[in-house]
């Protein structure tokens, strides 16, 4: 599992980031940030690939394997929940036994998530609390990375293909 992280998550997690890393865009690779939202903190999380997106809380998460293991499994469960199943391992990495840990790099990712960051915070402050209910509305917004689709619409489109192949 390939988990780019911004510096402020990088410190939290007490990781060190190589200065030196290939800039090869992976299509399963997750990218995190930290964000504080009144005094708690959340990490959001970005495939790479599919733009899906998990949010949880930050709280106790303070190694990468923490990051690793609660990741995988926000996005297991996020995934099971949607019918996407089918794309974990294929499409999106969730494998925490090769994990590493590099600096954020792909400025059109970042844009990405620096937008669902902006849709989180807006559901934190006008919505409820309920993360799981944040991370289904944010996998609904249309991205123009993956050509103003959906992350929602591509992994359901994704797995309705391969379910037709069976």
């Amino acid at each position: 599992m390939r988990i780019r992280c911004t510096l402020k998550l990088a410190a939290k997690i007490k990781a060190t980031l190589p200065n030196e890393t290939d800039e090869l865009l992976l299509p399963m690779q997750w990218y995190a940030n930290l964000i504080r939202y009144e005094g708690v903190q959340y990490i959001v999380a970005m495939d790479s690939g599919t733009l899906a997106t998990v949010l949880f809380l930050g709280k106790g998460i303070v190694s990468p394997n923490a990051l690793a293991e609660t990741l995988s499994s926000a996005a297991s469960r996020m995934f099971e929940r949607n019918g996407w199943m089918f794309a974990l391992g294929r499409f999106v990495d969730i494998d925490q036994k090769h994990l590493e840990i590099l600096p954020t790099t792909g400025k059109r990712i970042l844009g990405s998530l620096t937008e669902m960051i902006r849709l989180i915070k807006g559901h934190l402050e006008y919505g409820d609390r309920d993360l799981e209910a944040i991370a289904d509305q944010v996998n609904q917004a249309p991205m123009s990375y993956i050509d103003h689709k959906a992350p929602k619409w591509l992994l359901d489109d994704l797995c309705m293909k391969r379910q037709n192949e069976l």
